[in-house]
Order: structure tokens, then sequence, then C-alpha cells
């Protein structure tokens, strides 16, 4: 048993050994390799990820100074002065009652957007649907004559 696991151990090891290179005498190296191929999940390596940097539907809706207005509350410190660290954000239990005031009224607007965006996608695709039926039923009227 102890040979074995010595065996795998030694595999293990090995397993490199055929990826020496080659270097002949007197050959000289200016610079390290580049790399052809991105990493396996190179496209999602962008600032998309971060919270806030998507292009949402609803970043659409609602108008440009509201976003920047909204971002600027998000960045304020307890005390009500802008943060200097603008990655940094404050949990809401530490913000002054006016700034959750207004950061409730932003939510309170994104909210009712998203909303409304959600019922006029439906009513388009129930209309769509209806006209659907009409023409199926319009089909098999003309079929059954």
């Amino acid at each position: 048993m102890k040979e074995k696991k010595r065996m795998k151990v030694d595999d293990r090891r090995g397993d490199f050994d055929h990826l020496k290179d080659e270097i002949k005498f007197g050959e000289v190296i200016i610079q390290p390799p580049l790399l052809s191929s991105k990493p396996r999940k190179g496209q999602n390596c962008t600032n998309t990820n971060k919270p806030g940097k998507k292009n949402l539907l609803l970043k659409n809706i609602l108008n440009p100074k509201e976003m920047n207005a909204f971002k600027k509350e998000i960045n304020l410190s307890s005390t009500g002065v802008l943060s200097s660290d603008t990655n940094r954000t404050v949990k809401r239990k530490f913000l002054p009652v006016a700034d959750r005031r207004n950061l409730d009224q932003e939510r309170d607007k994104a909210v009712f957007a998203y909303r409304a965006l959600r019922n006029r996608q439906r009513a388009a695709k129930m209309a769509e649907m209806k006209l659907k039926a009409e023409t199926h039923k319009m089909k098999l009227s003309l079929n059954e004559m």
C-alpha cells in the first residue's frame, strides 16, 4: 500500500517532465513569451462585473441628472460630507434622516419605473398573442368554407 502511494506521488511530480524547453548553447532571451490566448473568462474582466456598472434597462428610463444625484447620495458619509473614496459606500442606518428619505424616494421611483416597464412589456405581449389568436381563427373560418 505504501509503495503504491509513493508511486502515485512520484507520478504526479513527473508530469511536467515533458514540458521542458530545449535551449541551444548561446541562445539569448530578450523578453518573456507573449500569451496569445485569453483567459477562459476573459470577457468578464471588464468593469461590468462591478456593482452599478451594468447598463440596465432601468438606467435608460431614469434621466442622467437623477442618476448622478443618486450616486452622490450613496457616497455621502454619516456626517453628510462627500467621501473622498468613491468606492466606499455607507450603510443606510448611518446616513442622516434627510439622505435616507432621498434614497427611499429614488428607490421608489426606480421600482415604479421598473413596474411600468414590465406592465408595458406584458401589454405588448398580450396584444401580440391576441392578434395571433384572431388571425388563427380567421384562417380556420376560411378553411371551413
